[in-house]
């Protein structure tokens, strides 16, 4: 860019200025980044604590791993299930024929049924009510970093 001025001193305080635009520029994409990175470790922070507290729970209530098939007041075992599929319709057809499954001894509750891959969010919903997660046709399949903190030996 060409800069014209009348006076060699005002070339000079324009140069200067533009120079300390540049670098404000620059150090508020610094803060943004900072920013940005700072509220990750605080969402992944809160999400250790939370699975460190249902970790903690399920040790406390001689729950090893969620979803496996449990007791309740003597009564028939329960299997509770998330799913998830890649189109409602497969969703749907699962949710049907596994619903009315069960007999006496063992039943299913389907807690939720939706489309897309499932989300740690899922697998904690599964986790705080002793389910499990099904996926139907999804090729991803999710890696939770804190799988440690839930399977708490």
């Amino acid at each position: 860019m060409v800069l014209q001025a009348s006076k060699e001193s005002d070339a000079k305080l324009a140069v200067r200025n533009r120079e300390i635009a540049r670098d404000l520029e620059k150090s508020l994409a610094d803060v943004d980044a900072v920013n940005t990175r700072r509220m990750e470790q605080r969402k992944e922070l809160l999400n250790q604590r939370q699975l460190k507290m249902v970790a903690a729970e399920n040790k406390r209530s001689g729950m090893a791993l969620p979803g496996i098939v449990r007791e309740e007041n003597a009564g028939p075992k329960i299997l509770r299930v998330i799913i998830k599929a890649d189109v409602s319709g497969s969703a749907e057809a699962v949710e049907e024929a596994i619903k009315n499954l069960g007999n006496s001894e063992v039943k299913v509750e389907i807690i939720h049924t939706s489309v897309g891959e499932f989300t740690e969010t899922d697998v904690m919903t599964a986790i705080s009510a002793n389910g499990t997660v099904t996926q139907l046709h999804l090729t991803d399949v999710l890696q939770p970093k804190f799988w440690d903190s839930i399977f708490v030996h």
